[in-house]
């Protein structure tokens, strides 16, 4: 939270859209808390606030039995 009034909208956004985390729904529910936490941070010191939308919705598919992943090659 130290960071919300710190750093511009669009790097938080990036921030939180890069988590390395997959957004299953208990990973998301605690992502919004974040957010929620961030924007009354950022509301308070008059700063514009963070979308919901800063958070990924969907998780990235992988396929366990994959040569590459994650750009590393096993053999």
């Amino acid at each position: 939270l130290d960071l919300a009034t710190h750093r511009s909208e669009e790097n938080l956004m990036r921030e939180l859209w890069n988590l390395p985390f997959e957004p299953y729904a208990p990973v998301r529910r605690q992502l919004l808390n974040i957010v929620r936490a961030v924007n009354r941070e950022r509301k308070t010191a008059g700063f514009s606030r963070i979308p919901c939308d800063a958070i990924r919705f969907k998780r990235r598919i992988l396929k366990p039995f994959e040569l590459d992943v994650g750009g590393f090659q096993y053999e």
